[in-house]
């Protein structure tokens, strides 16, 4: 999961750093709803985030309890670092 959100999330350039948590439920069918920022940093990064979340409704495997399947609740972190040595070259530029 950490891997397609990290190479599907279409960052603004110079994001700033943080961490952006997103809660959603995945349903019976394996598509995502309910999907809110429970912590933001900016709305160009949670925007992104949140469309990146999106694109994974229908690839989920729904929960199971008691053999039947049940929408389940999911909070990700998603850390934002900025590119290395961006800061750098910026200052270079000066």
């Amino acid at each position: 999961m950490f891997r397609f959100l990290g190479s599907n999330i279409k960052l603004p350039k110079n994001p700033p750093a943080g961490t952006v948590t997103l809660s959603f439920v995945v349903e019976v069918d394996g598509s995502i709803k309910d999907v809110e920022v429970v912590q933001r940093i900016s709305p160009e990064v949670d925007a992104a985030c949140l469309k990146a979340i999106y694109k994974m409704s229908g690839k989920w495997e729904p929960g199971m309890q008691n053999n039947k399947l049940v929408p389940v609740r999911f909070t990700v972190p998603i850390g934002i670092t900025p590119a290395p040595g961006r800061k750098k070259k910026e200052q270079e530029q000066l």
